[in-house]
């Protein structure tokens, strides 16, 4: 099959042929893909940034965790979906049976593996994927896999982030989301859709600060190297709740300025470091909370608010032959929307 690979860290994606995924166990999925979305985590694996978690893999390597597919073969154990069923993948491939997985925190599966990230498990920049049934959800026959395609990774995690704050905010409150490409843009939608705080919305382009506006924001920070964030603080007045969907050591800095005591920083991005002293933590009792991608739950919950309507995105399509294109376009800010390969 045609696949982008990844032959080396800092290395341009290579468009060429590799050996096709097969069956390897009874719960085993074979998806043709339809569509997969490039994530900022794909630049930060592709420049060996991450490689002191994740560690080298044996180039070439597929990336690509945001899949969604039609099913074109089964293992001899899977009942719960069928060949021709049209799915969205949740990212992690699970085993079902570790205690975190029988508690529905099957994100924190001890035997998980993560294709496309974990550096063993081949991707979706490819024709086609193996994964799990358990990481199977079907989609509904009245609307493309494409509209669901940053449902299985990015939405995923802005999702469960802004679930997991819902207990410490009340109508009324002020929320600021940093960082507006397809994670924080989803976060102000699920914000919006699920409770009663005034959004503010603050980035470097302007162009995604207007798309922000039509969400219904309620204030917006135009961000640049001489106008840091924190210098709005005045303007905004108290923020009780920042999500840094950028996680930068600057915006991790600006998120803090922000915050009134007894605030919450919630974040969603990562590749900076958090500067945060004891002293300030427990005098101020700052609350930070680190977000992982959502569970399986999650990512049913979240195709419903998508066929209803309540939710909505907008992507831009590159063959996968473009892949490296769409990458260098990620990683310019160029995009508004989510880069999505399409074999």
């Amino acid at each position: 099959m045609l696949a982008a690979v990844m032959t080396g860290f800092g290395q341009e994606l290579s468009h060429t042929t590799v050996e096709d995924p097969r069956l390897q166990g009874p719960e085993d999925v074979i998806v043709r893909v339809e569509a997969t979305g490039v994530c900022g985590s794909d630049l930060h694996i592709r420049s060996g940034s991450l490689q002191n978690v994740l560690g080298r893999p044996d180039f070439p390597y597929v990336l690509g965790h945001e899949t969604v597919g039609t099913v074109v073969e089964i293992g001899a154990g899977v009942s719960a979906i069928k060949v021709g069923d049209a799915v969205a993948l949740h990212p992690l491939i699970t085993c079902g049976i570790c205690q975190d997985c029988r508690a529905g925190r099957d994100m924190y599966c001890a035997d998980a593996l993560f294709p496309g990230v974990d550096q063993r498990t081949s991707g979706g920049f490819a024709e086609f994927v193996r994964t799990g049934v358990r990481s199977c959800v079907k989609l509904p026959k009245e609307l493309s896999p494409m509209d669901f395609v940053a449902a299985t990774d990015a939405w995923l995690t802005a999702y469960h982030a802004v679930k997991r704050v819902l207990p410490f905010i009340r109508p009324g409150f002020t929320v600021v989301v940093i960082g507006l490409g397809g994670v924080g843009q989803f976060a102000l939608q699920c914000l919006s859709a699920l409770s009663s705080v005034n959004l503010v919305a603050a980035d470097i382009s302007g162009d995604r600060l207007s798309d922000a506006r039509q969400l219904g924001v309620s204030d917006t920070v135009l961000v640049s190297s001489d106008r840091p964030i924190d210098s709005w603080n005045g303007r905004l007045g108290s923020v009780d709740l920042v999500f840094d969907c950028v996680g930068a050591t600057s915006s991790l800095e600006s998120g803090l300025a922000l915050l009134r005591r007894g605030g919450m920083l919630s974040i969603v991005g990562a590749g900076g470091d958090l500067n945060l002293s004891s002293v300030a933590a427990t005098g101020r009792e700052i609350t930070v909370m680190g977000n992982y991608v959502g569970h399986y739950e999650d990512l049913l919950e979240l195709v419903e608010l998508i066929r209803s309507g309540a939710v909505t995105s907008s992507h831009v399509a590159y063959p996968l032959s473009q892949a490296e294109q769409a990458m260098q376009d990620l990683s310019s800010g160029r995009l508004s929307g989510r880069a999505v390969l399409v074999p």
